[in-house]
């Protein structure tokens, strides 16, 4: 059993490898996974969403190597920036990218940077491949995590996590009310098709660390193609709702919600997802009469996916340097890590999911064609060098023109810099550290939330708040 599954990923690479001529279609995908019956989102191991949970010789294997390949590159980059500057890596604090828009890539970016381009054409137009392991392994926690396993709590199907779970950090500090504070409500990544607890376990402990012990609640919501976006939209609304009721947010008035706060977070797809509920949301208050489903006091996303049509500009302007070579000084300022045309296949996959067919330009679907007004404040953090850098620019306007208090802020687009979704590799480049504290300062300053008006939080004229600008043509 130990060796079934390496031998299984070797040979289905090199299947892969030598037969491109029988990928199969979309319509052999859709039909393989046309049902979610067969692939469990709920039970045993349900953290790996269809996936295969990797053996212990896989997960050492992947780990070690590619945790050598980046210290090696790591001191290949010092060497040279010593030869060039005459001092080594000297941007290894993250309060050097929080404190100064003058964005140089550290040591570990450039790295990162060049061992995603090591990976350039081995993506594949496959539902299984799409839901790889990779950053479920490389981005694990650290031992002493602790987490509450909640077994399809919204009867739909899927299970949901939060750190450090409630009855556990109630038995631990003795608690007879819940934890006040920030509660984050975090959508994971992931193309709509995969992405999991497993992969995202790491980034929920850091975020759960670095914003004072706050209480992080993950709903493992449903894959396409079995289900469509709008079933996963479904899916966390649900989940959004248990998890007021869960912690007793429903109402933040009450004395035991007097300084609580609820924030949603996501990153890349999960941004769209999680955009999409903020509409969700808004739409049932405005449906409501009496007492109205909580909104959240405001939301976070990072490199976020809006626009499944990929129509902005920078997916052909960035995408067309995915493939270029990484020069010795530095990598090529473009998309560093994902395919632009597997993007594409994904999205194509997530609009025909369930059964459905939905079009990129349907507001179910693709937030920034959605209506924007009344949702909470917003941050938006993305690379310049990325393919998603017009879908956060294209969604900021679009909640800047409804009145929404809106900040985006994108990084530079330099040789080296950070990459799409950089924030979750934050145990290897101190820009990823960088953006989560950048996030939580925000966070702090958002007002309460009471039920009947937002006071506005402090922006510029236009109600964007432009804090890195990139220098791009895009």
């Amino acid at each position: 059993m130990l060796w079934s599954g390496f031998i299984r990923s070797i040979l289905q690479y090199f299947q892969h490898f030598f037969f491109f001529a029988t990928m199969p279609t979309i319509e052999d995908e859709l039909a393989k996974y046309k049902t979610f019956d067969e692939y469990k989102f709920t039970g045993t191991d349900s953290e790996w969403t269809g996936t295969a949970k990797p053996g212990y010789l896989r997960r050492v294997i992947l780990k070690s190597g590619f945790n050598w390949m980046f210290r090696s590159g790591v001191k290949k980059e010092n060497r040279l920036l010593a030869r060039q500057t005459g001092v080594s890596n000297a941007t290894n604090d993250k309060k050097a990218y929080a404190d100064s828009a003058a964005y140089v890539p550290s040591s570990e970016c450039k790295a990162l940077n060049k061992l995603f381009r090591k990976g350039r054409g081995r993506q594949y137009k496959i539902v299984s491949k799409v839901r790889q392991t990779f950053i479920g392994i490389v981005c694990a926690p650290e031992k002493n995590f602790v987490s509450e396993k909640l077994t399809d709590p919204v009867d739909r199907r899927f299970d949901c996590w939060e750190v450090p779970g409630l009855e556990r950090a109630r038995a631990a500090r003795q608690l007879t009310k819940v934890p006040k504070g920030v509660h984050v409500f975090y959508v994971h990544g992931g193309g709509f098709i995969g992405g999991d607890w497993a992969g995202f376990r790491g980034f929920c402990q850091k975020l759960h660390h670095e914003y004072n012990n706050a209480p992080i609640f993950f709903p493992n919501y449903r894959m396409a193609p079995e289900v469509s976006v709008v079933d996963q939209v479904e899916d966390c609304l649900a989940a959004y709702k248990y998890f007021l009721h869960r912690y007793d947010l429903e109402y933040a008035a009450s004395p035991e919600n007097e300084a609580s706060r609820v924030v949603v977070m996501g990153d890349s797809c999960g941004g769209a997802i999680g955009m999409l509920l903020l509409q969700a949301i808004e739409r049932e208050r405005q449906a409501m009469s009496g007492v109205k489903l909580r909104a959240p006091d405001g939301a976070v996303f990072f490199s976020a996916v809006t626009d499944l049509g990929c129509t902005g500009a920078s997916h052909n302007i960035m995408g067309a340097h995915y493939m270029d070579d990484a020069h010795v000084d530095g990598a090529t300022v473009g998309e560093t890590v994902f395919d632009p045309e597997v993007i594409k296949w994904c999205f194509e996959i997530a609009l025909l999911g369930g059964r459905s067919s939905y079009a990129a330009t349907d507001p179910r679907v693709s937030p920034v064609h959605g209506e924007c007004r009344g949702l909470p404040p917003v941050y938006m953090m993305a690379a310049a060098a990325e393919v998603f850098a017009d879908d956060t620019r294209r969604m900021c306007a679009k909640l800047d023109e409804a009145g929404v208090t809106t900040v985006m802020d994108v990084w530079e687009a330099l040789p080296g810099g950070v990459f799409h979704a950089w924030p979750v590799f934050w145990k290897y480049c101190p820009e990823g550290e960088a953006a989560i504290a950048k996030a939580h300062a925000w966070i702090q300053e958002l007002p309460q939330f009471t039920g009947a008006s937002r006071t506005a939080v402090p922006a510029t004229a236009d109600g964007i708040v432009k804090e890195i600008v990139c220098n791009t043509a895009i």
